[in-house]
């Protein structure tokens, strides 16, 4: 009986031990893989920037924005906040290798490793050919790279990009934006990524670290950037203008670039910068708590049966983003909360693009520019 105890017990041993040495293996696989993420995101930002000038250089034809729009761009009348755009989510995050795919599904079958194996199929053209099939509105996520420098990418274990370098994720929309020059408004969502250990460079997002992005963004942008203050203009607040009305006429945005801050553990620390919000390059995005304050402009409500069940943000007319599905679900009801809802900026994973162009496609009935609350059907 002992000697059946000890093969026994030598056996869960050895057992313990080989799934440790497994969980080892895939741990240090994981983090190989992401350095050389980290290197293949970097050089095919250069060749792509390099295909990018060239293209430019040679005979470029702008975009025509009619084309996108569901409704007469030669209405002067029609403020920003009475259009709604089609975002898209991630808009960073190209297709994986098969065997970066391989690992992201391995991982996501160890407990407590936060990755979702399906995501692994998640994938967006690069931010220029969004903008060439009618986006104009992105989300970038950053983090922290040391000495004033932030990286685009999800996390650590999932760091796919196609804009890597924020500085020249931005000199990418810049390049787009000039060539482009009567583009309807771009509006590109920064969502800082927590960080709760540090490594390497990286280190939580803090008030210093918006600080500093602000800087980059209003040193790449220039003149292209619309600002909260030059959005805000003689009001006294975001409350007075928008009671008045005030939002800017949507001919008077095109050529502009909006930045919004996602919400996150600094919105609080940004916003006492400058509580007017005047000076900052980004507009705080907010939550419902937050929308009678003076500084209210954008709120973000990710469910777009819940932006029905609070109109009181069109009464005060907020700007709102949501979203319409969530890779890689998505459903007719969904859907058609999304088209009644009234947002501003609804986002999808399955937006109009080169990649996938056989997959399911979300659009305003063909449109990704339409007026703020047009009832539309999804494409299937």
């Amino acid at each position: 009986m002992r000697h059946v105890l000890a093969v026994v017990s030598k056996g869960i041993f050895f057992f313990i031990l080989t799934v440790l040495a497994l969980y080892l293996l895939l741990a240090l696989t994981a983090l190989f893989a992401a350095l050389f993420q980290v290197r293949r995101n970097a050089a095919d930002q250069d060749r792509r920037m390099s295909l990018l000038r060239e293209k430019y250089s040679s005979s470029y034809a702008p975009s025509d924005e009619q084309r996108i729009a569901s409704f007469s761009l030669s209405d002067a009348s029609i403020r920003l906040n009475e259009v709604s755009f089609l975002a898209t989510h991630n808009s960073y995050q190209p297709r994986a290798g098969w065997p970066y795919r391989t690992l992201l599904l391995a991982l996501s079958l160890i407990p407590k490793v936060p990755v979702d194996g399906r995501l692994a199929g998640f994938e967006m053209d690069g931010l220029t050919e969004q903008l060439e099939h009618g986006i104009r509105s992105l989300e970038l996520d950053v983090q922290t790279a040391g000495d004033g420098k932030f990286t685009v990418t999800h996390f650590l274990l999932d760091n796919r990009s196609s804009c890597q370098d924020f500085e020249t994720a931005l000199e990418e929309l810049k390049l787009w934006s000039v060539h482009n020059p009567r583009h309807l408004p771009l509006i590109v969502l920064i969502e800082p990524k927590e960080i709760r250990y540090a490594f390497g460079n990286r280190r939580p997002f803090d008030a210093d670290c918006a600080m500093a992005l602000d800087g980059v963004i209003r040193s790449v942008m220039g003149d292209l950037l619309l600002t909260p203050g030059e959005t805000v203009g003689e009001y006294d607040s975001f409350a007075a203008m928008r009671a008045d009305d005030g939002w800017p006429l949507l001919e008077d945005c095109r050529g502009r670039v909006l930045f919004v801050l996602h919400p996150c553990s600094v919105t609080e620390d940004y916003i006492g910068l400058d509580r007017s919000i005047r000076t900052q390059a980004m507009f705080p995005c907010l939550r419902y708590g937050g929308i009678h304050e003076e500084y209210a402009s954008f709120i973000l409500d990710n469910n777009p049966k819940s932006v029905t069940e609070h109109p009181e943000e069109a009464a005060l007319r907020l700007m709102v983003r949501t979203r319409a599905d969530d890779y890689p679900d998505f459903s007719a009801e969904r859907y058609a909360d999304a088209d009644r809802c009234g947002a501003q900026i609804v986002t999808t994973d399955f937006p109009p693009r080169d990649s996938r162009a056989e997959e399911h496609t979300y659009s305003f009935d063909g449109y990704t520019v339409r007026l703020s609350g047009s009832a539309s059907r999804p494409e299937n």
